[in-house]
């Protein structure tokens, strides 16, 4: 077996099996091995018993729909405190505009949206998923300390990546995350966010919901919109859809992320949303009329619990995930081609790490050792953050 697939777990063992001569409810304290077996009769059977909870490929788009909701209480938390440390004036900053250069600001609004959102989405999401959230987002650190001395390596690739591509495609002269690197303190604490908090919190969001929503969107479109829409299954009991599920799939699941484009064409994104709205209540509806025997033809779950998605569903995901994910870091380059180009394949690369690995923990390790490199890189060239202007 490939280092980077987990072992298959094994099933949990009956607490009361129907044939144990000791366990509660049962008519008789004598046991006839000649009698038929019957389940045990409890007097208060949904406490002894765990609920039945149907298999479900988690997270899906109403659970990615709930942490935009969390996302959007933590921006409105981290605007009004950072509207409060504004009127006071804290750290010399007295206008909208000296807030885009200050690090403290910048880094603190961040810290505050991620943390009001993790402390949201962490007692909240196991009551619908139930499991932890860690469970439910399928983190896998055992997964990642097996592959610890893999990924690093495969951290060195995507350096190498950045540095070729800065050489093909380099960046503008002076790009704006420059203006954060003021003084040697300021540096530092980049460093130390880019390489725990940032990477963490971001995969959470992109390798952690938008991939897995997506995934699941997008098979469970093609399984229901089309009949025979399945040719035929893999080794690995992955189906393999049909050209039309293929591209009317890949449609309904990536049209939101149109939104994605620049500023200054509202009504296109306004248009872009209201059609894949009506697009999505429409396949909802259509799907709900048909029979629902006819559902979830394929299989939900792997051997180990992990969803099973087809290898069209993946791609198209990774692909639709990696362009919100490099547009987000794009303004730090001045929205420049080369770097925008090298976001999207480490982007890939990282999708890549969580679909194989089927560990959100291994593509966190591996985001934070790359950001590492980079980091590192400048401070050996600003010997150790002392000459800034030598970036």
């Amino acid at each position: 077996m490939s280092d980077l697939e987990d072992a298959t777990h094994e099933p949990e063992e009956n607490p009361f099996p129907a044939t144990d001569p000791g366990a509660p409810g049962l008519a008789s304290e004598t046991w006839d091995s000649t009698a038929p077996s019957v389940p045990p009769a409890y007097l208060f059977q949904s406490f002894s018993q765990p609920e039945a909870v149907a298999p479900q490929r988690i997270p899906h788009l109403g659970h990615l729909a709930l942490l935009a909701a969390f996302l959007l209480f933590g921006f409105v938390c981290a605007t009004v405190l950072g509207m409060v440390a504004l009127y006071f004036h804290l750290d010399g900053v007295s206008t909208q505009e000296q807030i885009s250069t200050n690090v403290y600001y910048l880094l603190g609004f961040e810290a505050v949206l991620y943390l009001v959102t993790l402390s949201l989405a962490i007692p909240i999401f196991p009551l619908f998923w139930k499991k932890s959230f860690f469970t439910g987002v399928h983190w896998r650190g055992a997964t990642a300390l097996r592959l610890s001395w893999r990924l690093p390596g495969l951290a060195v690739g995507c350096f190498v990546l950045a540095l070729i591509d800065d050489k093909l495609l380099p960046g503008p002269e002076h790009a704006p995350i420059e203006d954060l690197f003021r003084t040697p303190r300021a540096a530092w604490m980049m460093f130390f966010f880019g390489i725990t908090i940032a990477p963490l919190l971001e995969e959470i969001v992109f390798r952690g919901f938008l991939l897995p929503a997506f995934s699941t969107a997008f098979d469970w479109i093609a399984e229901n919109f089309f009949d025979n829409a399945v040719l035929h299954f893999d080794s690995d009991d992955r189906p393999k859809w049909s050209i039309r599920a293929i591209i009317t799939a890949s449609i309904l699941t990536c049209v939101p992320f149109a939104l994605c484009i620049p500023k200054g064409h509202d009504l296109t994104r306004f248009l872009i949303l209201v059609v894949w709205s009506l697009s999505a209540a429409i396949t909802w509806a259509f799907v709900t009329y048909r029979s629902k025997a006819k559902r979830n033809r394929i299989s939900i779950l792997g051997p180990d619990g992990h969803p099973q998605w087809s290898i069209a569903a993946m791609v198209i995901a990774s692909i639709a995930t990696s362009l919100p994910f490099a547009l987000m870091h794009g303004e730090q380059t001045g929205h420049s081609f080369g770097p925008l180009l090298l976001l999207i394949v480490v982007s890939l690369i990282l999708c890549a790490v969580r679909l194989k690995t089927r560990s959100l923990a291994a593509s966190t390790l591996l985001h934070a050792c790359y950001n590492f490199l980079i980091f590192s890189s400048m401070m050996v060239g600003t010997g150790g953050f002392q000459h800034l202007d030598k970036l």
